[in-house]
């Protein structure tokens, strides 16, 4: 009996052994080695119910093409190499190509690097800001510091050109003042900045007849020069005796600047009227009103025309 009981655990033990080198594999219908190393050879190797888990490579879905895939879609594959797959996956954002580990930062408030941090000093579009001592809302050179979001006290403007004023800026009004003080910073003072406060509108008066050029714009001063005056009302700045304050007299110009000739001061038997052709009638009375006589050749006088010439067009409006 006891050799008995030998003989069958031999045979148990043999065909235990067998079955440890030599076990099928149900899920892949191959054999499995229990105590064999997985490869990438479509066999349980192992016998763990897994294939090539030890062989292969993991991959990662890389879904904006950065080089860098994220963990929630991987593939196991014996592959070196799989398109649209990578095997990083540590991409914080597989939706955007410029937001990768390492990437540029950018003051946008994203964090393109993945380091969970967002306006760091390091972006590529950080921008420099200048200390506003007087908090006009300007700054100077005197200190400067760069970052993606402005620190209190400083402005992304440096064009103060006096910081401890505050009323001294590009956005204060020019003033008129003893000082000769740039009060918008653009490097004019008082009547050489346009509409100073304080000034007013002068016109040249080249004639002296204290009537402004009628013609000419009017310059913006602080104080009045001795040839400008505060009116342009001068129809003609280069006669003195014309002016709103002159005295119409009958000689074809509007001396009084009313825009009317000779009004009321020409008497009628005085004035020739010419014919058609603006031929003036002969001067019979010696009065020198109409044509002189004398040949055609204009030889006579009508004053300061030649013969049978009519006065100025503006002669006649106030008759015709």
């Amino acid at each position: 009996m006891v050799e008995l009981a030998l003989l069958l655990l031999a045979a148990c033990s043999a065909g235990s052994d067998s079955g440890s080198k030599g076990d099928s594999d149900a899920s892949t219908g191959s054999t499995c080695i229990s105590e064999g190393d997985d490869v990438c050879d479509g066999i349980d190797n192992d016998c763990d119910g897994v294939v090539d888990e030890d062989g292969a490579t993991l991959f990662y879905r890389d879904e904006d093409g950065d080089g860098f895939g994220a963990s929630s879609v991987s593939v196991l594959s014996c592959e070196e190499s799989l398109p649209g797959y990578v095997t990083d996956f540590t991409d914080c954002s597989d939706v955007d190509g410029t937001i990768y580990p390492e990437a540029p930062e950018f003051c946008d408030g994203r964090d393109h690097d993945c380091d969970g941090e967002v306006y760091e000093d390091g972006s590529e579009d950080i921008e420099p800001w200048y200390s506003d001592e007087d908090g006009d809302g300007y700054g100077s050179i005197r200190h400067i510091v760069e970052a993606c979001v402005g620190p209190e006290g400083y402005s992304a403007s440096s064009a103060d050109c006096d910081d401890d004023d505050p009323y001294i800026s590009p956005r204060a009004v020019e003033i008129c003042d003893d000082e000769d003080v740039d009060e918008d910073c653009d490097g004019l003072v008082d009547e050489f900045d346009d509409w100073a406060a304080g000034g007013d509108p002068y016109y040249i008066d080249r004639d002296g007849d204290r009537y402004g050029d009628a013609a000419t714009l009017p310059e913006w001063l602080c104080e009045r020069p001795d040839d400008y005056v505060v009116n342009n009302d001068d129809c003609d700045d280069f006669e003195a005796s014309i002016s709103p304050s002159g005295i119409e007299s009958c000689n074809t110009l509007d001396d009084d600047c009313d825009a009317i000739v000779d009004e009321d001061v020409c008497p009628l038997e005085s004035v020739p009227v010419p014919d058609d052709s603006g031929v003036l009638p002969p001067d019979t009375d010696d009065s020198g009103t109409g044509a002189s006589g004398g040949s055609d050749s204009g030889s006579g006088s009508s004053g300061s025309g030649s013969a049978g010439a009519a006065p100025p067009r503006a002669f006649w409006s106030r008759w015709w």
